[in-house]
């Protein structure tokens, strides 16, 4: 009887216990539903294109700078009267198409024609471009722009060399901006030096 006693107490106890370990188990279940891989972060995540128009001047110091009267040349042309330090020296307009990322980085193919006054020189450049387009904010952002290639003067024989171009400006959200660069022609003309121009000028850069 003292056996069959203690059998049922071991029981009892026994029975009492499996519910407490019972709940420490976590039972987890999963479905499709619930799982989602993680996205792989990517470097660039929009390829697109771009159209861009340039139009700009060449500056120069203007010879008359403090002269309080208009000058004329022999063809009886009046020259300016010396009020601007810095005077327009012709004009010039290009335009180009190419690739960018997010909007942001570009390369494009550019073309155009630069008329120098004061050289009596037209000239055709055609260069690769590269463009960066920091954003400041919503409706603000800088242009740098660089671009390398070759140009040829029309009508001077043979005259050409390497063209480089460097820009800065700004954009607004539509993307219309202005800006100022250097262009070198990698030529000589009239001079010593190669011929190389500053120039003030405004830019439409439309991104597809």
């Amino acid at each position: 009887m003292k056996l069959l006693h203690n059998i049922a107490i071991q029981a009892i106890l026994l029975a009492l216990a499996t519910p407490a370990w019972a709940q420490d188990k976590t039972v987890f279940i999963t479905t499709e539903e619930d799982y989602k891989p993680k996205e792989k972060a990517r470097f660039v995540d929009e390829i697109g294109t771009f159209t861009q128009i340039v139009g700009s001047a060449p500056y120069i110091i203007n010879p008359n700078y403090g002269n309080d009267h208009t000058f004329y040349d022999a063809d009886g042309d009046g020259e300016d009267d010396g009020d601007n330090q810095f005077i327009p020296d012709g004009i010039s307009f290009h335009a180009g198409a190419g690739f960018d990322a997010d909007e942001i980085f570009g390369v494009g193919l550019f073309t155009g024609i630069d008329w120098n006054e004061t050289g009596k020189l037209w000239s055709v450049p055609i260069y690769a471009s590269a463009v960066l387009k920091p954003q400041l904010s919503d409706d603000f952002g800088l242009l740098f722009q660089a671009g390398l290639g070759w140009t040829l003067a029309i009508g001077r024989g043979d005259l050409s060399g390497l063209y480089q171009k460097y820009r800065i400006g700004y954009l607004d959200s539509d993307g219309y901006g202005i800006f100022a660069e250097v262009n070198g022609y990698g030529f000589k003309w009239r001079s010593d030096t190669q011929f190389a121009t500053f120039n003030l000028g405004v830019s439409l850069y439309m991104p597809e």
